[in-house]
């Protein structure tokens, strides 16, 4: 990791830095056992807060496995978060829509987490063939014509500042991302690594660097993950469904540089 970082082998060192991460989570806590924690979704699926706390107290006195003990307090704490006990019966006159826009997260804790039919009935092929009509199709009122009205810009005063962000620029934008975004289920690595291991910035602040010089996305960088959330209405309709793109962690740090600094750059061009 102490080589320097070029645009030809930045996909290496992306691969690398994900090494680095498993192989010390791997070594310090051990492998996650999946199967395992298959069948604890399958017999913990439907049981209410009162019940994980009478199973959670067996299992303490038991002295069952960790892995077992640790995925039902996790349980426990999500439906005391949300509020998704038996009791909290969910109204069919919710404005989903609203919902989704005032608290996306809120709406996913209250909503799909509490009902059991909203996995999608249709095929892979149908939603590629819906979501790639819905997004190819141009509307005339998303079209944004700049009025009369406004002024126009003078000429630029000062050239574009494209220098690459620094170390501290990258730092900033780690600390102000949430820590409770969801990582990307394609390299699984959650900000939390970069937020509580300072030395690791180094690294994504190297690849950053490069990619912005190179002005080329890596290959790593152009696949991500997308998630259908269910709004309301039929399971085998893609419409009833909204689409959530998870990106990788230091995609995101990359593209908010690019968003921050681009901003900063042509506020001080223009004035």
């Amino acid at each position: 990791m102490n080589s320097p970082i070029s645009a030809q082998n930045a996909n290496a060192a992306i691969k690398e830095l994900n090494d680095v991460i498993y192989n010390y989570f791997c070594t310090t806590y051990g492998p996650v056992n999946s199967n395992n924690i298959s069948s604890f979704v399958l017999k913990y699926r439907d049981m209410n807060a009162k019940e994980l706390k009478r199973n959670l107290r067996i299992l303490k006195q038991s002295g069952a496995g960790l892995e077992e003990i640790t995925f039902v307090s996790r349980r426990l704490r999500q439906i005391l978060k949300s509020g998704n006990n038996d009791d909290n019966r969910i109204s069919s006159d919710i404005d989903h829509d609203s919902y989704i826009k005032d608290n996306f997260w809120g709406y996913v804790k209250r909503i799909v987490k509490s009902k059991a039919n909203t996995l999608p009935s249709f095929t892979e092929t149908e939603c590629i063939s819906y979501f790639k009509c819905t997004f190819s199709a141009l509307s005339s009122n998303k079209i944004f014509k700049i009025p009369t009205w406004i002024p126009q810009f003078a000429p630029p005063q000062m050239p574009f500042n494209s220098d690459p962000p620094s170390y501290q620029q990258v730092s900033n934008v780690i600390s102000k991302m949430k820590s409770s975004g969801s990582p990307c289920p394609l390299d699984q690595i959650c900000i939390l690594c970069f937020k509580r291991c300072p030395y690791l910035r180094s690294h994504p602040t190297e690849i950053i660097r490069a990619v912005w010089l190179s002005g080329e996305v890596p290959c790593h960088w152009k696949k991500a993950c997308t998630i259908l959330v269910h709004k309301a209405g039929a399971s085998n309709d893609p419409a009833n469904f909204r689409p959530i793109t998870l990106e990788s962690v230091p995609l995101k740090v990359f593209t908010s540089c690019l968003r921050i600094l681009s901003t900063i750059s042509l506020f001080r061009t223009f004035t």
